[in-house]
């Protein structure tokens, strides 16, 4: 039987173990046998009300007791007593993850759950289940099994790929350094000359910022200074860089001194190419289940981009990460008014900022603990539904309400989690169209307000918000309208309960009256 999480694989199997206890309880201390009691004695104490002098009473009673005990036993048979057939065990209760670009998918079961098995140390290995409350089960599982099918998981994995993002970082203290040194050395010293230089621009540099963009050359990997000859081809470190020999051309003021250096000094190209490698290489997720790197998730989502392109936006994600840096609202939205309105404005300008991003932390700080809860909490209803079962159904008299009723709260418990999938399809498919290539899923979308300015943190919320609302609401509304379901069945089984009573009650009368004319005619 297939579970939608991990953790319904263990509330699963204890939950139901904990019934099994419950229902030895109940069976070893006779309590099963109070509902049959509790029938006849209300039974004959109605009819004793009724009594009349015709003997339609009796009738009446018998007929009832007949509906009464014949529902009873059937609502035993069906909810309360095990069938040696019917049971789940660690092995064959199962869960598949949805499998994206960042994660794969793996079935896992109780007996081989990975880290988690000596949960299970005190867990029944096979549990049985009550007729009725298996059927429901396989029901519920075949739907939602079903309906993922047939909606089709073809999820990129956003979502996942925004925690691997938050959770990457250059952990190598030499490649940290190695970074704010070509910055020092190579980048500001190129930036400066370029900003300084009133020479016209060769056609490779000119190529390059048109395929690049201006922008190009406001991060230290611009291809406009590899290309474009007196920028990084010419510029140099200042002092020996780990990895690089000494080179007898290139150091040659110090390559024959009598203690020469032990590291040379690379050509910036050179040396941006090495440092380009480690960085895609020492940019790493520490922990959780991710099982490919960054710009190989990012290229699956992305299909067909231009590799510089993605190995561009991981790099500024991981330089960003590790040097943050302040956006000056004015340079990305522009700045035309004087310098009067500017003073009167900027208070209000500090309030608006300070509001946006406070609503994106709070966006983004309560999007991930509600998910998780909702999706830890799914399990855990259905596990007290579970262990609970046997004593309601004793407590409610082997009530055939209490049979659909519980039926129907199990369905619709287990079917959540599609809505949540149904949410996360949404999702996806939303975030691939606010962000349709790999440059602004990570300059807008995965570095939201310092490289995506207010539009990042706008799109940010509205998204944070949307996927919260649909993981509270649709599950909402459908326990809405299984509500709705809910009191029709209970209605309609009343109805057909008191219509059986009240036919026994007429059949007994009838019988009576027809006994009385066969008697007076003799």
């Amino acid at each position: 039987m297939t579970v939608q999480s991990y953790l319904e694989l263990f509330t699963t199997m204890y939950g139901w173990g904990f019934a099994a206890i419950f229902k030895d309880i109940l069976v070893g201390t006779g309590l099963i046998y109070l509902p049959f009691i509790f029938l006849i004695l209300g039974t004959w104490i109605e009819a004793h009300k009724q009594a009349s002098t015709d003997g339609a009473d009796a009738g009446w009673m018998i007929r009832v007791m007949e509906v009464e005990l014949g529902v009873a036993i059937f609502v035993l048979a069906m909810c309360f007593t095990t069938i040696p057939g019917l049971n789940i065990s660690q092995v064959s209760l199962n869960h598949t993850p949805d499998a994206t670009a960042v994660t794969t998918s793996t079935t896992a079961t109780s007996a081989a759950a990975g880290s988690y098995t000596d949960a299970f140390a005190g867990a029944p290995a096979t549990v049985e289940i009550p007729a009725w409350w298996y059927f429901v089960m396989g029901i519920s599982s075949g739907v939602v099994e079903a309906a993922k099918a047939g909606i089709g998981n073809d999820m990129a994995g956003f979502r996942q790929m925004e925690e691997m993002a938050r959770m990457a970082s250059i952990n190598d203290p030499k490649l940290r350094a190695n970074v704010q040194r070509f910055t020092a050395e190579c980048y500001t010293a190129a930036r400066s000359k370029y900003y300084m230089n009133t020479n016209p621009v060769t056609a490779a540099g000119t190529a390059a910022l048109g395929t690049f963009g201006p922008s190009d050359v406001e991060w230290i990997g611009s291809h406009f200074f590899q290309t474009e000859p007196g920028y990084y081809d010419t510029l140099s470190a200042t002092r020996g860089v780990e990895g690089f020999a000494v080179d007898a051309t290139a150091d040659a003021d110090v390559a024959g001194t009598t203690v020469p250096p032990d590291f040379g000094r690379p050509a910036c190209n050179t040396w941006w190419a090495q440092l380009k490698s480690d960085i895609l290489a020492g940019f790493v997720t520490s922990g959780g289940a991710f099982t490919t790197s960054i710009t190989t998730a990012l290229t699956s989502i992305y299909p067909g981009t231009d590799p510089t392109t993605i190995e561009d936006s991981v790099i500024r994600l991981a330089i960003t990460k590790q040097r943050p840096t302040l956006v000056d609202t004015t340079a990305i939205i522009g700045e035309d008014r004087g310098e009067l309105d500017r003073l009167i404005q900027a208070p209000l300008d500090i309030l608006g900022i300070a509001g946006t991003a406070g609503k994106a932390i709070e966006a983004r700080a309560s999007l991930y603990p509600i998910v998780q809860f909702v999706s830890m909490a799914q399990p855990l209803i259905l596990m007290t539904i579970y262990m609970f079962l046997p004593l309601i159904v004793v407590i409610g008299r082997y009530s055939l309400q209490v049979m659909f009723l519980g039926g129907l709260a199990i369905f619709t418990i287990k079917m959540w989690p599609l809505m949540w999938f149904i949410a996360r399809v949404m999702d996806d498919h939303l975030l691939k169209a606010m962000y349709p290539d790999a440059a602004t899923v990570f300059g807008q979308f995965f570095d939201g307000w310092q490289s995506g300015g207010a539009d990042g943190v706008i799109k940010r919320i509205t998204l944070n918000t949307v996927l919260v609302s649909m993981y509270l609401g649709i599950p909402l509304v459908w326990s809405g309208m299984m509500g709705w379901v809910g009191y029709n069945i209970m209605q309609r089984v009343s109805g057909m309960k008191e219509a059986a009573i009240r036919t026994a009650a007429q059949s007994g009368a009838s019988g009576v009256g027809i006994a009385k004319k066969v008697a007076s005619k003799r």
